[in-house]
């Protein structure tokens, strides 16, 4: 049986911001979600990602992501992974760079952050296809949000949150 989605959900907050979050069930009873948040002030898209995510999932965000009425493909993101708790393959990695780029569309950076070796790794993999597939985007593998939001220019309080646990957050 295939993943099933619990809830896709977006909301208003503080009527500057909007969010979206999947949530979902994969057959082992392992949960996994992605939330991104489109910050319309500071004109940037930050997401993070816990538990068991697929490259199947990641397409799904994407896809949501770009539907968002308020998505602009041109903003700065980050992609914080470091509650991943079990990554994309390989080979779903290098199909991911290969069309990501078609599929978020957009110019300007992409940070990507992973506190541990083989995430860490994987995504320096990403970085090097991605950039080998698009000339016009730019990704950059991080271990930590500072430095991210640093290579974005973007002010630290944008990825303050990230540091925060989440209700949503698998147990340490």
């Amino acid at each position: 049986m295939d993943r099933a989605r619990l809830m896709l959900v977006c909301a208003g907050l503080a009527g500057r911001t909007k969010v979206a979050c999947l949530h979902q069930l994969a057959d082992d009873g392992s949960a996994m979600g992605i939330r991104f948040l489109i910050d319309l002030p500071c004109r940037c898209v930050v997401t993070r990602m816990w538990g068991s995510v697929s490259g199947a999932d990641i397409h799904e965000y994407l896809r949501a992501m770009r539907a968002h009425p308020d998505f602009n493909p041109d903003y700065p993101r980050i992609v914080d992974m470091r509650r991943i708790t079990q990554m994309p393959t390989t080979s779903e990695m290098r199909m991911l760079a290969q069309t990501v780029s078609a599929m978020a569309g957009g110019t300007g950076r992409r940070a990507l952050i992973a506190d541990r070796d083989y995430p860490f790794g994987l995504l320096r993999m990403f970085e090097i296809i991605a950039g080998i597939h698009s000339t016009e985007t730019d990704y950059r593998a991080f271990r930590d949000p500072a430095s991210a939001a640093e290579w974005l220019e973007l002010d630290a309080s944008v990825v303050a949150p990230l540091e925060e646990p989440d209700e949503d957050d698998p147990p340490a």
